[in-house]
């Protein structure tokens, strides 16, 4: 694992990221949601991606043997609303809920008791009732508690709280950005689903381009698993302290839109990809 300031700046590796694409049979570009395609915004309802990328997405749906996916924590309906796109895959949920781009939904691993769930949800809305200033996401499988617009110290209180409440449940305890997220206690990740849907959409073929970029430590599940022949690019931010196993950096979630801007136009007019 490399320190923040190890990382390599991904513009500055330019000229060898179309040198792959250049030798690539296919490309499999995938991203994760907010921080990413989308700023990080106080209120996670108000979350959107930029009319730049969706454009570039729908540019990237008439390149020849580019496929794009994008994984998020949010729930599958959720993820898809935001976006928007058609022929783009989708995962939900940490990769739990995917839709791939000819619409067919798919789980990848078993979904926990709804009855347990509503029991979570009560018993975490009771917990955390006296904290001012926190929101709780509702998702399909699982709660994200953010704490953005409290004091950073919440945060520490409510890993207290919110491990408490989910010993002995099928449910785990995961930090994030300014938040804790509260997910179903099985064997599916985010690096899980980026390597089921690149063997649906590219049948893993040789000399396969690969890029993800994300900004959170869910991300981390990607990064580790990415080969050597991908490029795994971690946005970077204050509230993101720790190593990582990503090779490259973004320095902001705008550097990060220049970028997929300037990729789509390379990939546009890129003959090479068979």
């Amino acid at each position: 694992m490399l320190k923040l300031e190890e990382l390599t700046y991904l513009w500055d590796n330019w000229e060898a990221i179309k040198r792959y694409i250049e030798s690539a049979k296919c490309c499999f570009l995938a991203f994760d949601f907010d921080g990413t395609l989308a700023p990080i915004v106080n209120d996670p309802a108000k979350a959107s991606m930029t009319e730049c990328i969706r454009d570039c997405f729908l540019r990237l749906q008439e390149v020849n043997c580019v496929s794009v996916a994008i994984l998020s924590g949010r729930s599958l309906d959720d993820l898809q609303d935001r976006i928007q796109v058609p022929g783009i895959a989708l995962a939900g949920d940490h990769g739990l809920k995917v839709q791939l781009p000819d619409g067919s939904k798919h789980y990848l691993a078993e979904k926990p008791s709804r009855n347990i769930f509503r029991s979570l949800i009560a018993e975490v809305d009771e917990a955390v009732d006296h904290i001012p200033n926190i929101q709780i996401e509702l998702k399909e499988f699982s709660l994200t508690i953010h704490f953005r617009g409290a004091s950073e110290k919440r945060g520490a209180e409510l890993e207290d709280i919110l491990g408490r409440i989910v010993e002995s449940t099928p449910y785990r305890l995961q930090p994030g950005r300014m938040c804790w997220e509260i997910n179903p206690d099985v064997d599916c990740d985010k690096g899980k689903a980026f390597d089921w849907i690149k063997e649906r959409l590219t049948g893993n073929k040789s000399n396969l381009f690969q890029l993800y970029i994300g900004d959170d430590r869910t991300d981390e599940d990607v990064f580790r698993i990415m080969p050597d022949s991908g490029i795994s690019v971690l946005v970077v931010s204050a509230e993101i302290k720790s190593r990582t196993h990503a090779e490259y950096r973004l320095n902001s979630q705008q550097d990060t839109v220049e970028f997929i801007e300037k990729l789509t136009a390379y990939l546009s007019g890129q003959t090479g990809i068979s």
